[in-house]
């Protein structure tokens, strides 16, 4: 059961990659988003991204197969922007008809159409009707393109995420969040709540000496969250020489107002300039004198008052407040509050908190703009053994209530059935506790206030006496136990559903005889101890062996012991939930099939960057002094010519060419002329193998007399198939085997054994009678088939 449905404003990510001991942490807000990575050993390191910015903008343009991210996004969102997707992030796991979906619609020109599976939001991306993007689809994407940044910076490939989502996250965006990382290939580990991150950011490096509660007040671009957090410092239990102290978190309460952020004052603007002819040509005129001034100076201020956003002044401290009842806190029992989020730098926001709770309580000693992403990768640090990090633990909460109803056995006075309800969890309860449903909750009775989250149907009861093989329940009726838990993830589940009997213990009669035969074994060795004087007791050690003789009592053992009877749960989940197996796997197909269209156009890219930027160079150095001196003129104009003929080529087919033909081309070019100078080295090494000696002293004599221009005639191929010859010769003389000759073992008369009188001995295994064998000159690939097995 959860509250009124919320938009999403931010997306936090963690990438985790176990086996390399990495982690890297991602976050996403509708404005832009921002990477860390921490690494055993090493301090925390900042995720650059292509243009080596430390933030990326969180927009992504799909034009067919084709999609671009960020600043590029946003340079061609003015030609395609039914294909540009803008803080998509806020419609995860809301209907299509929802209010969010709605005021989306009202601001981005993109073709919103209705999801058919689950009637949520969807955007038509092609001429087609049927070529469709979800908003998972589209998270999936930006989590893709998140992870290839870390691909980029560190050269692994990241598998686990942890997502930090914001705190007021329903049971439909928390699940629409796990199917977009599904489809972009993660394994979710855990989330949490993005002001929760923030909290364990500030409390991650400060010493506490009493407990402290502070607020955070995070303006974001999309929405403004107000998080209530306590922090204590508490010593271990165990007794250890080194007393441990553990710092903990505790997220009391939170609250959001999801219409207000740096993206209203955004539209506002946007809409003043567009329907206000009088503020456009305020404009034009303060941009005409600062352009006057700027013509004479380096820089200068400029400036445009107005009231238009006057009315949100009232709204800003109304998450503050609604925290601090939610908490049950007053203003005198926070210490401070912090500001995080580029909203609160915006200096009327800054005068409106001052005025409400007064200057002295606000704060800026954290990162107002990479809290949230450090908390989150000090979280993902603590699920994992290689990292060390403070014993620093985080009590996060759910953002929304959870009660129970079931119909009793009593009537109301009218006759109709009585209803029970239970809370299973409050406000703000910790995520990950478990609960026990008491009863089985048959049919809900929820008021205005409260949505269906789950019917629970639980079957073989009436069956369940039969699994207990012959013992004797006393209720003949069992107590039925459903487990519900709020997971990991923030999310409702129910887990199990149990039979619970009292059965008659079958040792109990045992013990119960066995206990009196022990009393009377007991009571007869006290007689017998009191009968006997003080001096046998003291004289002898038949007192000690009296002692004893009495065995152990016996292990007690109850009437009833608990049996319990796992029974059959089917639950049925209202509201939106996960997409189904076909849909997923639609998705992926999609993203792979961009994936592969993303790599052929990065691989087109590189190959004609490469070979235009190869002719550029052979343009460039073709006249050098050192080109010239080594070259003819006509190999200069033979060489020039090949290069216009390819820069023609280029201009005429690089954009039809695949990347192979681009890189065949030139593979096929510079394979020609390796072997060009290659033959005529071979051609002289035919009549030059009389001797080593008097050929090298040929050979330099000519080498000497050429110029610098010409083909040389010594080289060092020349040389190497010279000393190859060399290196065959001694190569069979090193190579020939020994055979060893057997030792011929006898006995002689007295029976021990003599060896005969024979020594090892050694003969070629492939040398003829006659003298060795002469040189020979090898061809060219015999030489060289010679020299690789050398």
């Amino acid at each position: 059961m959860s509250r009124a449905t919320l938009p999403v404003k931010r997306l936090c990510i963690l990438l985790l990659a176990l086996l390399a001991s990495l982690a890297t942490t991602v976050h996403a807000a509708p404005s832009g988003l921002r990477s860390r990575l921490a690494n055993p050993g090493r301090p925390l390191d900042l995720v650059l991204n292509r243009d080596a910015k430390r933030k990326t903008a969180s927009v992504v343009t799909v034009n067919g197969l084709e999609r671009t991210f960020g600043a590029d996004a946003i340079s061609i969102s003015s030609r395609f922007p039914e294909n540009s997707f803008f803080a998509v992030r806020n419609l995860l796991g809301l209907p299509y008809d929802s209010e969010d979906a709605a005021e989306y619609r009202k601001q981005f020109s993109n073709k919103m159409v209705k999801e058919p599976e689950q009637g949520t939001v969807a955007f038509q991306y092609g001429a087609l009707a049927n070529e469709t993007l979800t908003v998972q689809d589209i998270v999936a994407m930006q989590l893709q393109h998140a992870k290839q940044l870390v691909k980029e910076s560190e050269g692994i490939e990241v598998k686990d995420v942890v997502l930090t989502i914001p705190s007021f996250f329903t049971q439909s965006q928390r699940l629409a969040m796990l199917d977009a990382a599904n489809i972009a290939g993660f394994r979710v580990l855990a989330m949490v709540n993005d002001g929760s991150a923030v909290a364990l950011n500030y409390g991650m490096n400060r010493e506490f000496q009493k407990a402290e509660k502070h607020v955070f007040y995070d303006m974001g671009a999309g929405k403004t969250v107000a998080t209530v957090a306590g922090f204590h410092v508490r010593a271990s239990s165990k007794l250890t020489k080194a007393s441990k102290k553990s710092t903990i978190v505790n997220v009391s309460a939170h609250a959001s107002d999801t219409s207000l952020g740096g993206q209203q004052l955004d539209f506002i603007l946007r809409d003043l300039l567009a329907q206000n002819a009088r503020a456009m040509n305020r404009l034009l005129k303060e941009a005409k004198r600062v352009k006057a001034i700027l013509s004479a100076n380096v820089e200068t201020d400029a400036s445009i008052e107005g009231s238009a956003s006057k009315h949100l002044v009232s709204r800003i401290r109304g998450p503050i407040d609604e925290a601090l009842k939610a908490a049950n806190t007053t203003l005198d029992q926070i210490d401070s509050i912090v500001l995080v989020g580029g909203g609160t730098r915006v200096p009327f926001v800054q005068q409106a908190l001052a005025d409400a709770f007064g200057a002295d309580k606000l704060s800026k000693n954290v990162n107002a703009e990479e809290a949230s992403v450090m908390g989150a990768v000090f979280k993902a640090a603590t699920l994992s053994s290689q990292f060390r990090v403070r014993d620093v633990r985080l009590r996060d909460a759910m953002p929304f209530a959870v009660r129970s109803t079931h119909a009793t056995e009593q009537k109301t006075m009218l006759g109709s059935t009585k209803y029970d309800t239970a809370y299973l969890y409050p406000d703000y309860a910790a995520i990950g506790a478990r609960r026990l449903i008491p009863r089985v909750a048959c049919r809900g009775r929820p008021d205005d206030s409260w949505s269906k989250l789950a019917t629970a149907t639980v079957s073989g009861v009436a069956g369940a006496k039969g699994k207990l093989k012959g013992k004797s329940p006393v209720n003949e009726v069992p107590e039925v136990k459903i487990t519900v838990q709020a997971n990991e993830f923030g999310v409702f589940e129910v887990s199990k559903a149990e039979a619970l009997f009292n059965v008659t213990n079958p040792k109990h009669a045992e013990y119960v005889a066995d206990l009196e035969l022990w009393t009377q074994e007991s009571a007869s060795i006290e007689a017998e101890a009191s009968s006997a004087s003080e001096a046998e007791k003291t004289a002898t050690e038949d007192w000690a062996r009296t002692k004893t003789k009495l065995r152990a009592k016996p292990t007690a053992q109850p009437e009833h012991i608990l049996e319990v009877v796992p029974l059959e749960l089917s639950v049925d989940y209202h509201g939106i939930r996960k997409l189904s197996n076909s849909s997923l796997k639609s998705s992926r197909a999609l993203l792979r099939r961009m994936d592969d269209s993303d790599s052929a156009r990065i691989a087109h890219h590189r190959a004609t960057n490469e070979l235009e930027s190869l002719i550029y160079h052979l343009r460039d150095t073709i006249e050098e002094d050192d080109v010239a001196s080594v070259t003819t003129e006509a190999q200069r104009e033979a060489l020039l010519t090949a290069v216009q003929d390819a820069s023609e080529w280029l201009e005429d087919y690089a954009e039809k060419a695949s990347a192979e033909n681009l890189t065949t081309v030139y593979r096929n070019e510079y394979t020609a002329q390796e072997l060009e100078p290659v033959a005529d080295l071979l051609e002289d090494l035919e009549d030059t193998l009389d001797s080593t000696a008097s050929w090298l002293d040929q050979m330099v004599a000519k080498q000497e007399a050429l110029h610098a221009h010409e083909d040389p005639v010594l080289t060092t191929d020349a040389m190497d198939a010279k000393a190859l010859a060399i290196e065959r010769s001694l190569a069979r003389l090193i190579a020939k085997k020994v055979k060893k000759i057997k030792v011929e073992t006898t006995v002689d008369e007295d029976g021990e054994e003599a060896k005969a009188n024979a020594e090892e001995q050694t003969e070629p295994a492939a040398q003829d009678a006659g003298a060795a064998e002469e040189p020979v000159q090898a061809d060219d690939n015999d030489q060289q088939n010679q020299h690789d097995e050398l």
